[in-house]
């Protein structure tokens, strides 16, 4: 089953609420974790699908390609469940949670973000890196309009 179609198969699975002896070990709900116990299953049983198939990707593109976009997927445009599903999964998650805030940034702008987030990261950028990055962002846009007003 392709990837998008097996993702999109989970999220419609009909999971009962009781689980065997094996299922319970084996999806035990950790402390802290938002969700019920359908979503971290059906999380895991994303997770058990990204496994299967990452000894028949022969490069680390491509697997970072399959991550994204099932988590993409998983996510269904929500920010932070993209992200908590990438972070949780690990790999190269740092690479992959960077591509995906780049795509949904994008999709839908820095105002209609997480603020906890994008003010944290904002934050963070700015007193461990050195970065202001709204300063840089408003170097940036003077700069492109300098240059469409002078080619």
């Amino acid at each position: 089953m392709p990837p998008l179609k097996k993702i999109l198969a989970l999220k419609q699975l009909a999971l009962t609420d009781t689980l065997t002896t094996q299922d319970s070990i084996l999806f035990k709900i950790p402390k802290g974790f938002e969700g019920n116990q359908q979503d971290w299953t059906r999380q895991e049983m994303a997770y058990q699908f990204l496994e299967e198939h990452e000894k028949t990707i022969p490069f680390h593109s491509g697997e970072i390609w399959q991550i994204l976009i099932t988590a993409l997927q998983y996510g269904e445009g929500d920010f932070e469940q993209t992200m908590q599903f990438i972070v949780n999964y690990g790999r190269d998650n740092d690479t992959v949670a960077a591509v995906a805030g780049m795509i949904l940034g994008a999709k839908y702008g820095y105002s209609n973000l997480p603020v906890v987030l994008r003010t944290q990261a904002l934050k963070v950028n700015k007193e461990n890196i050195g970065i202001d990055l709204e300063a840089l962002a408003h170097e940036m846009v003077a700069k492109n309009h300098i240059e469409l007003q002078h080619p």
